[in-house]
């Protein structure tokens, strides 16, 4: 019964034209149609205060990346650093529960687990209000192309930089 489920999805995804993440980003550049970059990393994310109300992140991740490409290329790796700025940080400020004007630019490296090539990125994740420390949703603009993610970081609003409290997943999908 569990199997003839799971076909049934399965299906219903083809069907729809749901597509198999399975490849890496300098697929993103062959010319298939629509690839789609999805990727996650798992690192830190640090702030600290600014002029004013401002607040300068200093991000940095690894993690792997896929891409919906035909034909499959092969999973990346991917390391990512950054930095920015925000205006507020939302409850972790004392103020208002959002954050204003999020920018932060940031370089990912993708390296081909096949063929070891490397292919930099130079991107922009913002945003104009969002809250913080939940979920974080970003808006990608990069060399590869556009797209949307998330930022997870100080999880269990655990303010501040001190033991593991800036521990950060980020999440995102992008396509040219």
């Amino acid at each position: 019964m569990r199997t003839r489920f799971l076909q049934s999805i399965l299906a219903m995804l083809a069907a729809a034209g749901g597509v198999v993440v399975a490849g890496g980003s300098t697929a993103m550049a062959t010319g298939s149609p629509l690839p789609i970059l999805a990727c996650t990393t798992a690192g830190t994310a640090y702030f600290t205060p600014g002029t004013g109300s401002t607040t300068i992140w200093t991000v940095q991740s690894n993690g792997s990346c896929n891409v919906s490409n035909i034909p499959a290329s092969p999973t990346e790796t991917v390391s990512m650093t950054g930095s920015g700025s925000s205006v507020g940080l939302g409850i972790c400020s004392g103020t208002l529960p959002v954050i204003t004007n999020l920018l932060i630019n940031v370089t990912e490296v993708f390296t081909n687990t096949v063929t070891h090539q490397t292919t930099t990125e130079k991107a922009t994740w913002s945003l104009g209000v969002s809250t913080y420390p939940v979920a974080t949703p970003l808006l990608v603009a990069g060399t590869l192309g556009s797209g949307a993610g998330s930022a997870f970081t100080h999880i269990f609003l655990q303010c501040g930089n001190a033991k593991n409290r800036p521990s950060a997943q980020f999440t995102w999908v992008e396509s040219d």
